[in-house]
């Protein structure tokens, strides 16, 4: 089964000859149901009740999105909802029963994307990582492995020195802030629509509104998203004509930056579907398509 991506300001979905139908600036596709598992819809656009109607008799979910990746609303079938209550147990009880052996699935999972993304050989924090005793010592390891990534960075980037946060130091730390919460946004929707508790999280604490679990999801990811960030430096899209007084996104620079989101969406929603999967030992869907 597949998850579609439909990112487009002004995309058209109905229901045509049985099939659903989707008309974006780029053109018209039509898609058989039985194929897909979910359907997210990013930007602004109409869809009818007669597709929405096609879609719940298909089993098929929908998540909405604004073009900044904030949750609009999730529709979910009415024959879903067992199995997806049945998945919020099992966080549930992995929480009660085995909260620090997913928590190192999780930092684990993120170490092996930073082995990936960055090349750098993190092998003997992997047998550290399995050995921690308790959360303090594994958050210590992760927070470990994510400087490893960061002093990476700094040998592409020599301008960045270190991650900072409230306010970033830099241009660079500027765009870290802003994709990582464009993907903190998403996720959010991503784990809602698949019937998880955002707040019931292994990893992270939850902190007033934090949705602790969408930042559990998102470290594994992070790697990628981090290299991201790099490459639009690198490759000049992004430069200083972009930010005001060094350290803060100028409207040109927050449209060039949703622009090249839009361009790894498809890959962000595969990896975070991926981790999911592979923290609960879940089936994976087959693949996300995109249009």
């Amino acid at each position: 089964m597949s998850i579609l991506l439909i990112i487009s300001q002004g995309y058209s979905v109905y229901r045509k000859g049985g099939r659903l139908h989707i008309r974006t600036k780029n053109g018209e596709n039509s898609y058989a149901l039985s194929h897909l598992s979910s359907i997210m819809l990013i930007g602004s656009g109409s869809i009818t009740t007669e597709a929405i109607h096609m879609m719940s008799k298909a089993g098929v979910s929908l998540c909405l999105l604004s073009k900044n990746f904030r949750l609009k609303g999730i529709f979910i079938p009415e024959e879903n909802i067992s199995s997806l209550v049945e998945r919020r147990i099992s966080q549930y009880e992995l929480w009660k029963t085995s909260k620090l052996k997913t928590a190192k699935k999780i930092v684990r999972l993120k170490a092996e994307a930073i082995i990936k993304e960055f090349q750098i050989d993190l092998n003997p924090y992997l047998a550290l990582i399995e050995q921690a005793k308790d959360l303090q010592e594994l958050m210590g390891y992760e927070g470990l492995v994510s400087r490893f990534m960061f002093e990476g960075v700094s040998k592409k980037l020599p301008t960045f020195k270190e991650r900072s946060y409230r306010p970033p130091a830099d241009p660079v730390n500027a765009v870290f802030s802003f994709v990582y919460t464009l993907c903190y946004q998403k996720t959010f929707a991503l784990i809602t629509s698949l019937g998880f508790d955002p707040y019931i999280s292994f990893l992270h604490t939850r902190r007033g509104k934090h949705a602790s679990f969408v930042s559990d999801i998102m470290e594994p990811v992070r790697p990628m998203l981090t290299n991201f960030v790099v490459d639009l430096f690198l490759s000049g899209k992004l430069g200083k004509a972009h930010f005001l007084d060094d350290k803060k996104l100028n409207k040109e620079g927050l449209n060039v930056v949703l622009e090249q989101y839009h361009t790894i969406t498809q890959r962000c929603v595969e990896e975070l579907y991926s981790s999911i999967f592979k923290i609960f030992n879940m089936e994976e869907c087959d693949e996300a398509c995109s249009v």
